[in-house]
């Protein structure tokens, strides 16, 4: 929200002194404008968390998952540029009841760019075994600007609302 200050009245001869606020003798309206902007995002980020595991009595390494990752992506046209790794790690854990192994893990980020796209990607991560994903955050790529544009808006609503309530008695500023 950004709000628009109209100040009228008469301005005192002695304008541009270090005193630049208006004192209180001056009659002034001040007006609030507002605008709202729905956005659809953009950028998609899905954070991707992939871990040795065992399926079917077969232990499946972080390497043959990585692998399929990468080839599931190629498979829907997404490349292989939009995945970061984010974070690598091993523990030593008990990975039955008698047996301690050392399970690695890596954490991807994975940027897309429509809905459609991304749940194309959950598709493919259920058929890979992979469970822990989830949309970590979303972003447009031009959000600057679409925030300048809003602020214009809310400056340009203000002023219509002034210029409404004062109803031509007096001109507003520029």
């Amino acid at each position: 929200k950004t709000a628009y200050e109209i100040i009228a009245g008469d301005w005192s001869s002695d304008v541009c002194s270090s005193d630049l606020f208006p004192s209180h003798d001056i009659s002034f309206i001040e007006v609030t404008g507002t605008h709202e902007m729905e956005v659809t995002p953009n950028e998609i980020y899905i954070a991707i968390h992939i871990k040795e595991q065992t399926v079917d009595k077969e232990k499946l390494t972080i390497e043959v998952q990585e692998m399929q990752l990468k080839q599931a992506l190629k498979q829907i046209n997404i490349p292989i540029s939009s995945l970061f790794l984010t974070n690598t790690m091993a523990s030593y854990q008990r990975v039955n009841w008698k047996n301690k192994d050392v399970v690695t893990e890596k954490k991807y980020m994975l940027k897309v760019t429509d809905a459609v796209t991304t749940g194309k990607v959950f598709q493919e991560l259920d058929k890979l075994h992979i469970r822990e994903a989830y949309i970590d955050h979303v972003d447009h790529s031009d959000i600057a600007d679409l925030r300048k544009d809003c602020r214009v808006k809310a400056i340009k609503a203000a002023k219509e609302k002034a210029n409404y309530l004062l109803s031509n008695s007096i001109v507003t500023g520029k």
